[in-house]
């Protein structure tokens, strides 16, 4: 994705809000390249008001999909296959909520059993949910191999789910599709919209003028766990994310933890406008 008019070039010694530098940290991507971008108020950093800088976690694609992707794929396949285990008990009129409390292999022996044609066709859909949710579970614990299988098996789920992130439609993730100017292909970049993370504002100069991995390495030994290992030599600006990207990576940031949730009206408002104003729909 050579695309990068989005980014520009950084400023020397400078470390303001939308700018992207190298040697970040991430939970749960130890070992990965990890990048931040900083969201602290452009003001706020130039006047020096603030003792801290927070910034956001930026990934890899690749290695998102293999963590985070991982999990909200696996619990969206686990959870779809749920709903048909139920419709099945539905269908042969058992109580769909034995799923949510009985061993699926107990269910299927107690109720599948049997040469009736509707019940046996029940029994198969019901198998192939039960190994659904066994191949979830497996990819839930880390099993890579049972993930790169799930990932064959459904391709149009993960389809799916790469779109809502590329749109900006998959909540607390951000995707970029480039973090420099260099135009070189990549499979582009996503913002961990819900890791806040901080640095010290001594520490964040360093970084602006480019703080070599030797010396980040001096600083984890002697407990100053700010950062790790960067890939380009040092931890350092690359790049500036420009306006209106920026400030719509911050209205999204900003939506995670403004959203006010109220009672939602029961369904028969709904209903009862339908009947009185849709046409045919009055019966």
């Amino acid at each position: 994705m050579p695309t990068n008019h989005r980014i520009a070039n950084p400023r020397k010694d400078k470390l303001d809000q939308g700018y992207i530098f190298t040697g970040a940290r991430a939970e749960n991507y130890e070992g990965k390249q990890v990048f931040g971008i900083v969201i602290t108020a452009r003001c706020d950093v130039a006047n020096k008001k603030v003792r801290l800088i927070n910034y956001l976690p930026v990934v890899n694609f690749t290695d998102w999909l293999f963590f985070d992707g991982r999990i909200i794929l696996s619990e969206r396949i686990k959870n779809s296959a749920i709903g048909k285990a139920k419709n099945c008990l539905k269908t042969i009129d058992i109580d769909p909520e034995l799923v949510s409390g009985v061993n699926l292999s107990s269910i299927r022996a107690a109720h599948f059993s049997t040469a009736d044609k509707r019940v046996k066709k029940q029994g198969e859909i019901f198998d192939d949910a039960r190994e659904e949710i066994r191949l979830c579970n497996e990819t839930l614990k880390g099993d890579s191999e049972k993930y790169t299988r799930l990932l064959e098996e459904k391709a149009k789920d993960l389809t799916s789910l790469t779109r809502e992130l590329v749109d900006h439609r998959l909540s607390g993730y951000y995707f970029l599709d480039s973090l420099d100017t260099s135009g070189e292909e990549n499979d582009g970049y996503v913002v961990l919209l819900r890791q806040v993370n901080t640095l010290p504002f001594w520490l964040a100069e360093k970084i602006s003028r480019g703080l070599q991995t030797t010396r980040i390495a001096e600083m984890n030994n002697g407990g100053y766990n700010y950062l790790s290992h960067s890939d380009y030599g040092a931890a350092m600006p690359i790049g500036c994310l420009k306006s209106p990207d920026v400030e719509h990576l911050m209205q999204s940031f900003s939506a995670l933890f403004s959203r006010i949730g109220i009672e939602d009206y029961p369904n028969e408002t709904a209903d009862q406008l339908i009947k009185r104003h849709v046409p045919g729909e009055s019966k």
